[in-house]
């Protein structure tokens, strides 16, 4: 996907940060919610990137 591409609507979410507690420690869990629409078809990524990693652990879409 490139921004010169007419067809492509994206936008850009800011990342939610989502303050969780495990085992007595906390975690600051970054995500973000992109919706792309592309020739009619939907495409829903979540990315979820723990404060220790520069990439993200889980990615769905």
């Amino acid at each position: 996907m490139t921004d010169l591409d007419p067809s492509v609507k994206r936008e850009k979410n800011p990342y939610f940060s989502i303050l969780e507690e495990l085992g007595g420690k906390q975690y600051e869990i970054n995500w973000e919610l992109v919706v792309r629409l592309q020739r009619g078809a939907i495409t829903i990524v979540l990315s979820i990137v723990l404060p220790d990693q520069d990439q993200p652990v889980a990615e769905v879409a």
